[in-house]
């Protein structure tokens, strides 16, 4: 008899992990499509996915399937992210592009990274981390206040190398260098990305899941037996397994499993997140700006990031228009409306929006488990979780099934790699 795995959550890593297992698997997704947060939402013309997801490869493989998969439906950008701050934009990264600062900000921000060699180099937490990487200054003005809004966790309750796998490091010649020379510098793991020509991020989704057979929407994990080796869906039907390969956040894992030691819980309820409530809008009026993503790192602006659909692919949104993401991090609770005029007097505020703009589209899509926050615990936390999963055969995979920063590319690799466990 073939033995059957169970794969909880119908987003990527999820569809992942069914495609390369073939049929001895099922897909359960509890919404009515498939795609997690990958997927996009069309509204009367407009196409809004859940923030910028964007694809860019570091693997081959990932890049040919992503490349199979939509058949000519992809186009490549050079990033043109900036950041906004003392009433001007910064080209993306901050450290590379000293260049455009006011003459005594950039000499702060060199002579702090002249003296990082006095800095620690054993960083207990992400401020250490940040401050003996880059400078006090870099720290001072751009590094530790946007991670401070992002996280909207303390850095010094963070994990020292948290960013390390994101923030570009550069050397003080880099750094020089673009000072000397008065011109951006590209650095980054993103610098090229890529899009469908049309229908928004959720066509790689598609053209993915249409190779998988079983797929059951509409199906809520409402328990777990380990012992029994089922699932309950619905709170009514139990499907058995022999291996579960879960993508939902692991602290809702943990939570539906019958039989769960009271160390391994209680690491779960340590783990921390953020949340994002992610504006979208449309607006009456092409061309408003010519920049995929910009950085707001100042604490007048109620948001740490916005991005322009119809810079990334003009397919986006209605002819003559713009469309727009605008991200803001909270923890607990939020404020929809109040958030959403705020945003609006932000917008002013930045001169991105003049208070002529008409705003035709508006749709907030409130991301309860937007980022894993990896503090000074969470290894710890997590290696006790593992431990006890991993010997029932059940394996916790995706950006919150790890509870770790990933990309899409990284969601595809995770998909394949677990089959190596089953």
């Amino acid at each position: 008899m073939k033995k059957q795995t169970v794969i909880l959550g119908g987003g990527l890593t999820g569809l992942s992990v069914a495609y390369h297992l073939g049929d001895n698997s099922i897909v359960l997704e509890k919404s009515s499509r498939v795609g997690g947060l990958c997927k996009s939402e069309k509204i009367n013309g407009w196409t809004f996915d859940y923030t910028g997801h964007l694809l860019h490869f570091r693997n081959e493989y990932a890049k040919k399937l992503v490349f199979k998969l939509l058949n000519g439906n992809l186009k490549k950008n050079i990033r043109r992210a900036y950041i906004y701050t003392f009433d001007r934009y910064i080209p993306y990264p901050f450290q590379a592009n000293l260049y455009s600062l006011p003459s005594l900000i950039q000499k702060e921000c060199v002579q702090g990274m002249l003296d990082t060699k006095l800095h620690l180099k054993n960083p207990k937490n992400l401020e250490e981390w940040i401050i003996s990487t880059f400078g006090k200054g870099i720290a001072k003005y751009f590094m530790i206040p946007y991670n401070q809004k992002m996280w909207k966790t303390p850095l010094k309750n963070m994990n020292p190398y948290a960013l390390s796998k994101y923030a570009p490091v550069l050397s003080i010649d880099d750094i020089m260098k673009s000072i000397v020379e008065n011109k951006p510098g590209k650095f980054g793991y993103n610098v090229n990305f890529w899009y469908p020509k049309s229908g928004g991020i959720e066509e790689f989704v598609q053209e993915i899941a249409k190779k998988i057979k079983n797929v059951c929407l509409n199906s809520e994990i409402t328990g777990i037996s380990l012992k029994n080796r089922y699932v309950v869906v619905n709170n009514t039907k139990k499907i058995n397994f022999d291996t579960l390969v879960s993508t939902l956040p692991i602290t809702e894992l943990i939570s539906k499993i019958d039989e769960v030691p009271d160390v391994v819980r209680k690491s779960a309820q340590m783990l921390e997140y953020v949340s994002v409530l992610n504006i979208n809008i449309g607006v009456a009026r092409d061309n408003i700006s010519d920049k995929h993503w910009v950085y707001f790192s100042e604490k007048k602006f109620v948001f740490y990031r916005i991005g322009f659909y119809t810079n990334i692919s003009r397919a986006l949104a209605p002819k003559g228009t713009t469309s727009m993401y605008i991200e803001v991090a909270y923890r607990n609770n939020i404020d929809k409306n109040a958030v959403f005029k705020r945003v609006k007097e932000d917008l002013f505020l930045a001169k991105v929006l003049n208070k002529s703009d008409k705003i035709l589209a508006y749709l907030p899509l409130d991301i309860k488990y937007a980022y894993p926050v990896n503090t000074v615990s969470t290894p710890k936390n997590l290696a006790i979780i593992n431990r006890f999963l991993n010997k029932n055969s059940v394996y916790s995979i995706g950006r919150f099934g790890k509870w770790h920063h990933s990309s899409m590319e990284d969601a595809i690799l995770e998909g394949k790699c677990v089959l190596s466990h089953i």
